[in-house]
């Protein structure tokens, strides 16, 4: 008991003949283990320590730095995600285009007897079965796949020309019934998708009988995809020569 220097006179009762067993409270328990070379007693530090803090200018300071590393990382997040809303929306109207061309061009290819049309009054039976050359056409109607069959031109028909008509308001309407065509129909186009008819159109060249040219047709679709608030302008253009061999008439 001496060596833990702990005073316990005060917990003993002399009665004669016996000493009673000392009673130490809870705390004092704790005490009989303590370091002797610790300041510490207990549950207590019986130094009192200094803290250092931060004074007001580093917090200041801090939070500035703090701040500034927000900012910069918000605009670069910001900025890759206008990027990747830009680029989808390119995605959409490359993939929705390259279906309207990829249409085009196969059936402008097969077909035959093109014709140039400016609007949709130049679609009229008694002359949507003759050739025309033509520039900056708003669209194009020709006979289908192998139809009039060669050497049959004579049993040429009105009704079963296809059609591909720009309208004034940006969008590209397909029709196979030939004077029957209407543009009330779905577009071929997305909605999210304009066509901007005045660099777009189809410019047609061979046509005649006698130019010893074959006839081709030079397709341009510009116009500009949209996404929420943010667009981007588009640009394409092929060439698709007929198919089927373009010779003279018999005399």
């Amino acid at each position: 008991m001496k060596d833990l220097n702990y005073k316990t006179e005060n917990k003993f009762s002399k009665q004669a003949g016996f000493i009673r067993t000392p009673k130490f409270t809870k705390l004092e328990w704790f005490g009989l283990f303590k370091n002797k070379n610790s300041k510490s007693s207990g549950f207590f530090n019986e130094s009192k320590t200094l803290v250092n803090g931060f004074t007001l200018i580093e917090v200041m300071i801090s939070i500035g730095l703090f701040t500034v590393i927000m900012i910069v990382g918000i605009t670069a997040i910001l900025g890759v995600n206008n990027t990747y809303r830009k680029n989808r929306s390119m995605r959409s109207a490359v993939d929705n285009m390259s279906f309207i061309m990829e249409d085009m061009a196969r059936n402008i290819r097969l077909g035959s007897r093109y014709r140039c049309l400016n609007s949709t009054g130049d679609i009229a039976p008694t002359t949507l079965e003759d050739p025309l050359d033509g520039l900056n056409c708003a669209g194009i109607a020709f006979e289908p796949f192998y139809n009039p069959i060669p050497g049959e031109e004579e049993n040429l028909a009105t009704a079963d020309q296809v059609i591909y008509l720009i309208t004034q308001e940006g969008d590209i309407f397909k029709g196979i019934d030939g004077a029957n065509f209407v543009d009330t129909s779905l577009p071929m186009n997305s909605i999210d998708l304009k066509i901007d008819t005045g660099r777009s159109g189809f410019t047609i060249s061979g046509t005649g009988d006698t130019d010893n040219e074959q006839p081709a047709v030079l397709m341009r679709i510009a116009g500009t995809a949209s996404t929420g608030r943010n667009s981007t302008d588009f640009n394409l253009q092929t060439t698709v020569t007929q198919r089927l061999l373009d010779a003279p008439p018999n005399p």
